[in-house]
């Protein structure tokens, strides 16, 4: 596992792991994003999805769920597991008065794209980012990026959002672990957002010391109603109830509310 108080790029082990192929890292273009309080730049793959939809809202993606972020309790440490090229997690820290951020994110080449984006907006001091998949059993994974086969109205050639871990075939190409390990150290988890493409139960679960310990807000994406349906039964007897849906994948805002 890199983890680390931001490093320039991932290790060289990972981005040259036996028996693994990695993606390539893709052309970047800078954008400027309008915050609600100051703005910020991201460095993203030209001609992705979320590429395209920043470019075309002028903010940052999936804005109206981090406006509702924005309104809840401040400070404390934001967690963002499944991080992409970090516009959740710079939002954070920008926007939301988190005082550490800690950014997970196994895909290699998109980590060396969060830790860049921290730098460029200037939390680097606060934020912690971790080279790791999270997972409430495997060790190690593979890095998985579906076709991109969209429709003939979406001009992207790529969504890299969609990148998603699986059983490692051999060695693997990445760490994984369970969040609570990961946050083994870190105090007053103030909110945890989870976005690792249809396995939010099993990182809710790896994470459960954590949630009774602080209580946070979670913000969870679900690909399927089973999927919901699983976080319901585990976080209602938790006293959390579910806020939403938001995005175009639905994503709820879970909060303790008893």
């Amino acid at each position: 596992m890199e983890k680390t108080s931001l490093v320039p790029h991932p290790p060289e082990t990972l981005l040259h792991a036996a028996d693994t192929t990695l993606p390539t890292a893709p052309d970047m273009v800078s954008l400027h994003v309008t915050g609600i309080t100051r703005d910020a730049r991201l460095s993203l793959p030209a001609g992705d999805h979320i590429t395209l939809a920043i470019e075309k809202s002028g903010t940052y993606y999936e804005h109206e769920l981090l406006h509702a972020i924005s309104t809840l309790p401040r400070g404390g440490t934001f967690v963002d597991a499944g991080a992409h090229y970090g516009n959740h997690s710079v939002f954070f820290g920008l926007e939301c008065g988190a005082d550490r951020i800690v950014s997970i994110e196994p895909n290699p080449v998109t980590y060396a794209g969060l830790v860049r984006n921290l730098e460029d907006n200037g939390l680097a001091d606060r934020a912690t980012t971790v080279n790791a998949a999270i997972h409430q059993s495997w060790r190690r994974v593979d890095i998985d990026i579906p076709e991109w086969n969209p429709g003939p109205e979406n001009q992207a050639i790529s969504n890299t959002g969609m990148a998603r871990v699986e059983a490692a075939a051999g060695e693997g190409a990445v760490d994984a672990m369970p969040l609570d390990e990961v946050l083994a150290d870190v105090e007053r988890v103030t909110l945890i957002k989870i976005d690792v493409e249809g396995n939010a139960w099993g990182v809710v679960e790896s994470g459960r010391t954590t949630i009774e310990r602080d209580r946070p807000i979670l913000i969870l994406e679900t690909l399927s109603d089973d999927e919901q349906a699983k976080l319901v039964e585990m976080l209602e007897p938790l006293g959390y109830r579910a806020f939403g849906p938001y995005n175009w994948t639905p994503t709820w805002i879970w909060a303790p509310v008893a």
